[in-house]
């Protein structure tokens, strides 16, 4: 593993590992020689209140990280907890938690830890902010359920500090469609629609950036079966979101489109990100299964009388006053469907 990690650090690269370490299972050596410090609930976990639990674990942590000269963790919680036999609905452990977090980010300040849990439904607002650098809120990697899944974020959370991923393979080969039908151009860029790709979604390369643009993103996937084309187009949404990243995690998320269930893939949907520092928004919006090639978005939080600079991807538009897009709003125009635009509004000083 050693030689691993240093020969993806040798490709510019830093190195992470994913791993659940609040859980164990019957036979384990730690098992056998402390049975005294896991609870036996609806699963093996460690007991985080026991301080010699909480010491163990931050000390395997810090081996780990270490050992293999980690930048990154996920730690995983996968394990549905019903019911505490403690009689403290699981308080204790989760103050425990606390505790542990803060031990394991003390001993290693230059790993950065991520949370992720939703199948132990622990993506509440302190696990996100205190417990851990990020937090990834679900496994899908469908872009359509995680773009309803970012709606739902934004009323709740600060969604800079959740994660996504774009897992994408293209196509060497030519497909037709029913909409276009050159097969010497036509290439596809399939999004993961499930873990196991049993079901692929067709996306392009830019409408897979542009949704995962809006929090802490990675790419997965055959990332050699790229065209050159989707590699740039990579580059490009990799150079936004470093520009932006300081801007985007100083944010809060209005919804300018209702909600919709996670498998509805059609209309428009577009969410502002508003900087609490007074240095504007971004807008991403997103034109799903839907007819119309045009669609007016109406920001929020604008001062009326103060003149912004708007601009839509690479085109600038004519500097436009608050009262002005809150009445009239923004013309956004995508040609095909499953496209996206990202529309940024500044004060003008």
């Amino acid at each position: 593993m050693r030689e691993f990690a240093d020969f993806v650090r040798s490709n510019g690269m830093g190195f992470g590992l994913w791993m659940e370490p609040e859980r164990a299972c019957q036979g384990t050596p730690v098992y056998v020689e402390h049975p005294d410090w896991f609870l036996e609930e609806d699963a093996i976990v460690f007991d985080l209140s026991n301080p010699a639990v909480r010491e163990h674990l931050c000390g395997e942590l810090t081996r780990l990280v270490e050992a293999y000269g980690l930048c990154w963790m996920k730690l995983d919680f996968n394990s549905n907890l019903f019911r505490d036999r403690t009689g403290s609905n699981y308080y204790r452990y989760y103050q425990a938690e606390a505790q542990l977090m803060a031990m394991i980010r003390e001993r290693n300040p230059g790993c950065t830890f991520e949370g992720c849990a939703s199948g132990g439904m622990r993506s509440d607002f302190h696990h996100c902010l205190d417990f851990y650098h990020g937090f990834f809120v679900s496994d899908t990697v469908h872009p359509i359920e995680c773009l309803r899944i970012r709606q739902g974020i934004g009323l709740r959370m600060l969604p800079a500090y959740t994660g996504a991923w774009a897992v994408l393979h293209e196509t060497p080969f030519s497909i037709g469609s029913y909409a276009v039908r050159n097969r010497a151009t036509r290439t596809k860029v399939l999004a993961a629609g499930d873990p196991w790709w049993h079901h692929t979604v067709d996306v392009t390369a830019d409408f897979a950036v542009k949704l995962n643009l809006l929090g802490e993103w990675g790419l997965s996937g055959d990332l050699t079966s790229y065209s050159s084309h989707t590699v740039e187009t990579m580059k490009k949404g990799i150079s936004f979101y470093e520009a932006h990243r300081g801007f985007l995690g100083r944010s809060v998320c209005h919804l300018l489109t209702s909600i919709q269930h996670i498998h509805d893939e059609t209309g428009w949907t577009a969410l502002q990100f508003e900087n609490i520092d007074g240095a504007g928004s971004l807008i991403f919006v997103f034109r799903m299964a839907d007819d119309a090639t045009d669609f007016v978005i109406y920001p929020k939080n604008l001062e009326m009388q103060r003149i912004y600079r708007v601009r839509i991807d690479d085109e600038d538009l004519e500097p436009l006053a608050g009262d002005v897009l809150f009445s009239e709003g923004i013309l956004v125009q995508c040609a095909s469907r499953y496209e996206g635009r990202i529309i940024s509004i500044q004060p003008i000083v």
